[in-house]
């Protein structure tokens, strides 16, 4: 029945939910664990080491604006969620204090500035990213792939060469047994990709891990699909339709490339659908979506490739106030 304050008031059984946004903030850092152990694998102990970094300034920072707020937040995972965040999306071998510097960002600026967990605008280890790329990012750029405190582990230092060599043996199999009889042709690279081995032996990512990580979310109903897609297909389209960055030709881009981008995919799956910075019904999730994949194509073709999925997401941010309202109106319009 309805109460005379129009509160909807019912009988038992009463629906008793006891998950909570620490439990499942701390499953998504659980996920993204395996992602960094085999990023470090690859890349080396300077990948592991920028982690760490990063997470504990984001925890030391988190603890500074607990204390002046007087309220304990620490154990709800936010913080920790946030360094591992920033420190995967940089690309390894990124100066220590990329990391760092974005950690504190995030967490003083983005978060603590407004209030706290649930106040702020936009997701923090978004902003911490996009904060260490338009400050360091020439340093940023030049460090990658040169820098690192020690180098892999003796037995994992073939590891690159033999997901190579795998993935030219499963290309060859489907191109003989599916691709071939249909006229076409798949470009080796895609399955190292997924393990995080790029073209000429550029290590990074593990994107099959990261996909996985995206696809337990869903299925824990954590997030829901609609944002991610939308993202993903508005920014993946037109390079395709246009070409690519390269303006190759109409639709000559590399889509299935691009969609196995790791940055990509972090800030699609685990940034954009942030709840407290996007919006809830389901046409908005698809309108906010297709912004933040249209926007980072715009940046993508005007010369900000290496962070361009996180200034679309940014730029939606500051717009999600105002798509709520229109779904608002809207929805007392459909009502009436």
């Amino acid at each position: 029945m309805i109460s005379s304050r129009g509160v909807l008031v019912s009988g038992a059984p009463f629906i008793h939910d006891s998950r909570t946004m620490a439990h499942d903030t701390w499953i998504v850092s659980l996920l993204l664990l395996p992602v960094l152990a085999l990023e470090t694998l690859l890349t080396g102990w300077g990948t592991l080491a920028g982690a760490l970094a990063a997470i504990l300034a984001a925890l030391a920072a988190d603890a500074i604006q607990s204390v002046l707020r007087h309220r304990f937040e620490l154990d709800d995972g936010s913080a920790f969620l946030t360094g591992l965040l920033i420190a995967l999306t940089l690309p390894p071998g990124a100066p220590v204090y990329a990391p760092i510097g974005a950690s504190l960002f995030a967490i003083l600026a983005v978060k603590g500035a407004f209030g706290g967990l649930g106040n702020n605008w936009m997701n923090p280890a978004l902003g911490g990213v996009a904060f260490a790329w338009l400050d360091w990012g020439s340093a940023i750029t030049a460090t990658v792939h040169e820098r690192g405190i020690a180098i892999s582990p003796p037995f994992v230092q073939g590891l690159p060469s033999l997901i190579s060599n795998f993935d030219d043996r499963l290309t060859s199999l489907f191109n003989g047994l599916i691709f071939q009889p249909l006229g076409a042709r798949m470009p080796s690279g895609y399955f190292a990709t997924m393990l995080g081995v790029g073209p000429g032996g550029t290590v990074g990512l593990p994107v099959g891990l990261v996909l996985a990580a995206s696809a337990a979310l869903i299925g824990f109903r954590i997030i829901r699909w609609q944002i991610p897609a939308a993202m993903i297909a508005f920014f993946v389209g037109p390079v395709w339709l246009f070409g690519g960055v390269s303006a190759s030709g109409m639709f000559a881009g590399d889509a299935l490339g691009l969609s196995l981008s790791g940055p990509l995919l972090l800030v699609a799956f685990f940034m954009a659908t942030d709840p407290v910075t996007s919006p809830s019904r389901t046409l908005d999730t698809l309108i906010f979506g297709a912004g933040c994949g249209l926007i980072a194509f715009f940046f993508v073709q005007f010369g900000a490739p290496s962070f361009a999925p996180l200034l679309g997401v940014l730029f939606m941010n500051s717009l999600t106030p105002l798509i709520e309202g229109i779904g608002t109106r809207r929805a007392k319009m459909e009502g009436a």
